[in-house]
């Protein structure tokens, strides 16, 4: 662990080894800070004395004959300006309150990283729309052959782009804003998001498929059950997601222990991001559908497509921040 002072407001802070030699923000002034190595960061929290007093400054030799004067010391330079108390700044530090995680999904930041990821989409469909039509046109097998594999590379470097996203803001907000854009390749996010799918869909067909084919379920007790298992696996895949983001395991049990010592607090996180993210979705869909009636065509229904998606893409990001806050909240 890496201690160091935030050099704008005095704040004292904890950041992980793996974050040396990086850039990141203060969570408290927004600053940009400099991380420095592991053996640099161990500044056993430098005395705020020392801080205070400033950097030490060597006296000269006097030589003989020469003056006070001219033996005398450049002035020490003014004293480090330390925020006001510091116990107070360490124990925010360490905390993120029910407060934090309440106005979590309300940040900007998350707004436009929605908007970003729209105006992505966008030039991707764009793209790939535009492979798609030279391939009609064209009429050579070869041709068709490149325009097709160049659709197809387009749309899996968009979805890799996207799973990248993901993992930034679940790390971003589990490092407690000290941290970039994740290191993590796009090739990486995306399997690791493909690899949590498929942990939570075998989750669901485990509790559920022994429940049909045993009991014989039909009808109403059939989609109840079906519901039951869709509700679980929605419910373990944030958890998984964020500790294979922020941590690197994939392990069940270990997601399904993080989940059983923290399951009040991580209820009402999910039921919260749930909320969250259905608002949206029906707040992009009354929009949509707006648009699609006020204006002409095409202009209306690309509009209405736009802000749907803008919609979908905020909550996904919500549950994104929130799963990282939650973490760094059990973490501490």
């Amino acid at each position: 662990m890496i201690k160091l002072l935030c050099p704008k407001c005095g704040r004292k802070l904890h950041v992980g080894d793996e974050m040396a030699g990086r850039k990141g923000r203060c969570p408290q002034c927004r600053a940009v800070i400099s991380i420095p190595p592991a053996d640099e960061g161990a500044l056993d929290w430098m005395s705020l004395a020392e801080l205070a007093e400033g950097p030490r400054v060597e006296q000269p030799e006097r030589r003989r004959g020469s003056s006070d004067r001219d033996a005398a010391a450049p002035p020490a330079p003014k004293p480090t300006a330390l925020a006001p108390s510091a116990s107070a700044q360490i124990r925010r530090n360490r905390d993120v309150s029910t407060w934090d995680l309440i106005k979590t999904p309300f940040s900007g930041e998350l707004v436009v990283r929605a908007a970003l990821m729209t105006v992505v989409w966008l030039v991707m469909n764009l793209a790939v729309g535009a492979a798609l039509a030279l391939q009609q046109i064209v009429r050579s097998r070869w041709l068709t052959v490149v325009f097709g594999l160049s659709a197809l590379v387009m749309f899996f470097g968009w979805l890799g782009w996207v799973a990248r996203k993901y993992v930034s803001v679940v790390e971003v907000y589990e490092a407690g804003f000290l941290q970039g854009e994740t290191t993590k390749s796009k090739a990486h996010c995306l399997g690791l998001s493909f690899a949590v799918l498929l942990i939570s869909t075998g989750i669901q067909l485990v509790l559920v498929l022994p429940l049909i084919l045993l009991g014989g379920l039909t009808g109403g007790p059939m989609i109840a059950v079906i519901g039951l298992g869709s509700l679980s696996g929605s419910f373990y895949g944030p958890m998984a997601f964020g500790m294979a983001s922020a941590y690197g395991t994939f392990s069940p049990l270990a997601v399904m222990k993080k989940i059983a010592v923290s399951f009040r607090l991580y209820l009402a996180v999910w039921t919260y991001t749930v909320a969250v993210g259905a608002a949206a979705l029906l707040s992009g869909g009354f929009v949509s559908q707006y648009l699609s009636a006020k204006l002409p065509d095409p202009l209306g229904l690309l509009l209405a497509v736009v802000v749907f998606y803008t919609f979908l893409q905020y909550g996904i990001l919500t549950g994104c921040a929130m799963i990282g806050r939650l973490l760094r909240r059990l973490r501490q």
